[in-house]
């Protein structure tokens, strides 16, 4: 939950320490993040709101209950490459094709982002929002039939009153606008056969974002 509703985003320098509810009500609850830096231990707490959805009941616990789980559902990433998360031989499958691909991903994700995010803007530009920068793209997933990135991206439009207000939000948020994380899936046209095959499709891919 956090992970999706948070402003301020893990990465290789920082991690989610605790998440706790700190207060439910009627138009929703209040989540309390503590996120700590890999590099001196320093940690910030982060107050972050998440609305009830409009389209549940939310006016009895058991009611309130149910809400919660559909938005802790939701904010679960899911990949459009597993379109069907639930299965578990497919699931095996692609975990099995993942771990064989993984030398693969790794590379990219050290030395090509550049390319990893020219591929998320060509190819899955409705991902971002109009006026959302894209600021970084891994690889999270990879199988026979294509590959996740996970995108971290900069609304320019939408500023934080709270991030103004609170220094360390506004410094985790970045200088421009709200940071926002997403998960996009890029399936191939037909599904790959071996590893050298899934390789020179995300190259061919690639090629065509130079074009």
């Amino acid at each position: 939950m956090a992970r999706k509703y948070a402003p301020a985003l893990e990465d290789e320098y920082e991690r989610i320490e605790r998440v706790s509810i700190v207060s439910v009500g009627d138009e929703g609850f209040e989540i309390e993040e503590v996120l700590c830096s890999v590099v001196d231990n320093n940690c910030i707490a982060l107050k972050v709101p998440v609305a009830w959805p409009a389209e549940r009941a939310h006016a009895t616990a058991s009611e309130m209950a149910e809400a919660f789980a559909a938005l802790a559902n939701a904010a679960r990433p899911r990949s459009a490459v597993l379109d069907d998360y639930d299965n578990a031989p497919k699931r095996e499958l692609f975990a099995a094709q993942g771990e064989r691909l993984r030398g693969l991903r790794d590379m990219l994700n050290s030395r090509f982002e550049p390319h990893l995010r020219l591929l998320a803007l060509t190819h899955a530009r409705d991902a971002l929002a109009p006026t959302e920068e894209l600021e970084k793209a891994q690889m999270s997933q990879v199988c026979f039939e294509g590959f996740t990135l996970q995108l971290v991206a900069t609304d320019l439009a939408h500023w934080s009153e709270q991030s103004l207000a609170e220094g360390s939000l506004w410094s985790e948020a970045g200088s421009k606008g709200l940071r926002r994380r997403s998960e996009v899936s890029i399936l191939f046209d037909l599904p790959c056969t071996s590893e050298e095959e899934v390789e020179d499709k995300i190259v061919e891919l690639t090629m065509e974002t130079a074009v």
